[in-house]
């Protein structure tokens, strides 16, 4: 394993991009990961839960750090 130290992920789902709400939410965390050098990969649902509840579990099985779900705000970390 080599020295370098790893970035962080977080994950962040959210129920549409279709809706101004979660567009602002999105825009905002992306801002808030760039100013603070950490990975966002933001996931879209398409006003779907069994597809948000699919999306959740890829995240958790790529090793993000944390997911985030601004429909019932939500945050869990990840523990390695």
């Amino acid at each position: 394993m080599s020295g370098r130290k790893q970035r962080n992920v977080i994950g962040f789902s959210v129920s549409t991009l279709n809706n101004l709400f979660f567009v602002t939410l999105t825009e905002g965390a992306r801002k808030a990961a760039t100013e603070n050098n950490v990975e966002l990969v933001v996931v879209d649902a398409g006003d779907d839960a069994a597809k948000q509840t699919s999306d959740i579990e890829d995240l958790v099985s790529r090793n993000v750090r944390a997911d985030c779900q601004p429909g019932g705000i939500q945050m869990r970390l990840h523990r390695r």
